[in-house]
């Protein structure tokens, strides 16, 4: 069997800004970003192949955006629960997947992520 190594498909790799704010200063920071998560075979055909992106329409922006909130709406005392119980897992250093796996059926990724954010992580 012969195994060929993956690279990432390297079209729509573009700087984005991420502002941050720490003690009162706020700095603004460049990385890189990507649209695709797609993984081709080098040594295949289809390697040099353009990929094609699709862009999200302003209603099915806006129709994700409603979804959100109400999600948010109808978890939000759960949501606030399931936060503190992940901001204590993780403080003490307990079993943070475990948490993570309930916290997904109440709150958002981005509800998630500040509240890992909020104790330590960068």
């Amino acid at each position: 069997m012969c195994w060929a190594p993956w690279k990432p498909a390297t079209s729509a790799v573009k700087s984005r800004k991420n502002h941050c704010s720490t003690n009162g200063k706020s700095t603004t920071v460049h990385f890189p970003s990507s649209a695709v998560n797609t993984f081709r075979n080098p040594a295949s055909d289809a390697a040099s192949a353009p990929v094609e992106l699709a862009r999200s329409t302003d209603a099915e922006k806006q129709s994700q955006l409603k979804r959100l909130a109400a999600f948010q709406h109808s978890h939000a005392e759960q949501a606030a629960q399931l936060l503190e119980r992940l901001r204590r897992t993780v403080i003490d250093n307990g079993n943070t997947f475990e948490v993570l796996m309930e916290a997904v059926r109440g709150c958002s990724l981005g509800e998630i992520t500040h509240t890992l954010y909020d104790v330590g992580g960068r």
